[in-house]
């Protein structure tokens, strides 16, 4: 049967030290962990285990809409009809205010990543909903990058470890060194994601380059930018400095 030392353990391969588990009441605990919010407070992630088998609920306690409430109300029909397909597109569930999705041990890490994206996004439903825009940016990010650096010749949505299918690189262009792994940043969620796997890429020993283009990086909380900026080698802190400096960069290091 899983217990606390077993989770500790598994979530310990990812997050390294920058976590803790504490426990709540029987079987289930709240994960302090380097995932937040834009204000810089803490994403409310909790994990429940079974006394009958190995699943592991990963949910947020009603935390998420009680946060919301602050300064949106789901009062109406296609308030909830947004929230509903916002959850089932993430395939996550919800039931009395409690969102969630149910993993095993094999799958933890990935869970609470993409459990950590929901939360985001369902927390951000007011700017989603006022949004009639579609951002466009990591489509010109990719625009500027088949066309300007084609040369160099990308390769998009790698994953350098075999068996975390998770940990995904935007682009990889292959030096005569070592490769530099480029992640694409707009918002919180994919700066996590970014930091992530820049940490487990380094703790396998993979030698690399981490580049970072951001959207905006005065847009991310400081809590975010300063992981940011101890994780990765060189950023770049919006688009139009990555169209600027982006070719003399990698010609600095693939030529």
């Amino acid at each position: 049967m899983l217990n606390k030392e077993k989770l500790e353990s598994i979530i310990a391969d990812n997050f390294y030290s920058r976590f803790k588990l504490v426990e709540r009441k029987k079987n289930f605990f709240q994960l302090f962990s380097p995932l937040y919010h834009p204000d810089g407070d803490m994403l409310d992630i909790f994990l429940k285990i079974s006394e009958s088998d190995d699943v592991i609920k990963v949910c947020d306690s009603g935390m998420s809409l009680m946060r919301l409430s602050y300064t949106y109300d789901l009062d109406t029909e296609n308030k909830k009809s947004i929230l509903a397909n916002l959850l089932r597109e993430n395939e996550a569930f919800f039931a009395d205010g409690n969102i969630y999705m149910e993993t095993t041990v094999e799958f933890l890490f990935p869970t609470i990543m993409k459990m950590s994206q929901v939360i985001a996004k369902v927390c951000n439903m007011k700017i989603l909903q006022r949004s009639n825009i579609t951002n466009l940016f990591y489509d010109q990010v990719q625009e500027y990058i088949v066309t300007n650096l084609k040369k160099y010749n990308p390769q998009v949505d790698q994953r350098p470890i075999a068996d975390r299918e998770e940990l995904v690189v935007d682009y990889v262009f292959v030096t005569r060194d070592k490769p530099i792994y480029l992640f694409a940043v707009k918002g919180i969620a994919k700066a996590q994601s970014a930091v992530i796997s820049i940490l487990s890429f380094q703790k396998e020993g993979l030698p690399f380059w981490a580049v970072v283009v951001n959207e905006n990086v005065d847009e991310l909380p400081k809590t975010q930018r300063k992981l940011l900026m101890s994780a990765a080698d060189k950023q770049f802190y919006d688009l139009k400095d990555f169209k600027k400096n982006a070719d003399d960069f990698m010609a600095r290091h693939l030529n």
